[in-house]
């Protein structure tokens, strides 16, 4: 008996060590309505406040662009919903964000008008773009088809020209490996542009304040207090918005610091 005992022992352990590991991504497979009928969750998308409705819509149109639903992005939505809303609609904005329903409701150019229509402040809406590349970069990788959807969302949510360069400069390197998009050399090389050629890495504080490399100190300036009184974040209210606003806030500073040491 303890040589068959052993000999299972020795088998399980054998078993254990060579069976084929799943992917990260396959193993965190977020199932929302495993325990719900088609009629069921539709009701939970249904009985939610209009609000919430137009953000797991957004939300749903992210999450789905590569086809997946993630445990890992409904995990930074949960994280922000937290933090913005009550725990019941929090729960039911994190729940609804993996729905289909969510997904087929409504387009994107209709979840955005509503999303506008709740947040008419710039930077409530802001803030909201931050928490969608946040969702898709949640494991240091986006999708091409995860990409459009994000850079068709930004006109729609009416983001300002520099925010949507600074979104591409900040994220582009994450699309598909950064094999097929280098918006940073892009970035930095402008046509028609005269500006002194810079070093590489200030590249990154001209584009946190939305302009092209070797702008003036004029320019950086007055870019600085336009952006400063944007994001500020006694602006807002709202402790989850008011947490991207100050992380926002700090980069414009830290840009502005080390760009005007430059003088």
């Amino acid at each position: 008996m303890l040589y068959i005992a052993l000999v299972l022992g020795v088998t399980y352990l054998l078993f254990l060590l060579f069976m084929p590991k799943a992917s990260k991504k396959s193993q965190s497979r977020y199932k929302t309505e495993m325990d719900l009928s088609e009629r069921e969750a539709f009701n939970v998308y249904e009985n939610m406040a209009p609000e919430l409705k137009a953000m797991s819509t957004l939300i749903s149109h992210i999450i789905r662009a590569d086809g997946m639903v993630y445990c890992g992005e409904l995990s930074v939505v949960r994280g922000f919903a937290y933090e913005m809303y009550e725990d019941k609609d929090a729960e039911a904005l994190v729940f609804a964000s993996g729905l289909d329903c969510a997904y087929t409701a409504m387009n994107i150019q209709k979840a955005c008008s509503q999303v506008n229509s709740f947040f008419p402040e710039y930077y409530d809406r802001y803030a909201i773009c931050e928490l969608l590349f946040s969702i898709v970069a949640y494991d240091k990788m986006i999708s091409g088809n995860e990409w459009a959807v994000l850079l068709g969302i930004l006109p729609h949510l009416n983001i300002k020209k520099h925010d949507i360069s600074y979104f591409k400069y900040r994220y582009a390197n994450l699309v598909n490996g950064g094999k097929h998009f280098n918006y940073r050399q892009e970035y930095s090389q402008s046509s028609g542009s005269k500006r002194t050629v810079v070093a590489k890495d200030m590249s990154q504080f001209y584009a946190v304040l939305g302009l092209e490399d070797g702008a003036t100190q004029e320019e950086v300036q007055n870019a600085y207090r336009q952006l400063a009184k944007t994001y500020h974040p006694d602006t807002c209210q709202n402790p989850a918005l008011q947490k991207i606003l100050t992380e926002k806030f700090k980069e414009i500073s830290n840009a502005y610091s080390q760009l005007k040491a430059m003088e």
